[in-house]
């Protein structure tokens, strides 16, 4: 098994432990983080 697919499956497990644990959903659209690229060609990231 690769590591990227175990890290996957681990961050997953994660995921649905936190979110039986807590009653609430890890991800929405209310939590996502949004990035503006400042120069498509740069590719600098800013945080809004």
């Amino acid at each position: 098994m690769s590591v990227a697919k175990r890290g996957g499956k681990v961050a997953r497990g994660a995921r649905d432990l936190y979110e039986k644990e807590t009653k609430k959903i890890a991800i929405s659209n209310d939590n996502v983080l949004n990035y503006k690229y400042i120069d498509d060609n740069n590719k600098n990231v800013i945080k809004e």
